[in-house]
């Protein structure tokens, strides 16, 4: 009842989580794709996972320090 009402602008972390968004589709269809076509590399994959793994760490950073 008595408090603040803060309004945040989210605008560019929004669009940023659509695209990492984008990015993980993309990777699936990749996988998918290799996996219909025969051997992968298992490392390839793991760097593969890695890197998304640290972008969405990254992600949820930045929206805990928007708090």
């Amino acid at each position: 009842i008595d408090g603040y009402v803060v309004h945040i602008d989210t605008t560019d972390i929004r669009v940023q989580t659509a695209e990492l968004q984008k990015i993980g589709v993309n990777v699936n269809q990749i996988a998918r794709r290799l996996n219909s076509m025969g051997p992968l590399y298992t490392q390839d994959v793991a760097d593969i996972k890695g890197a998304l793994a640290q972008i969405w760490q990254l992600q949820r950073y930045i929206l805990s320090s928007q708090r």
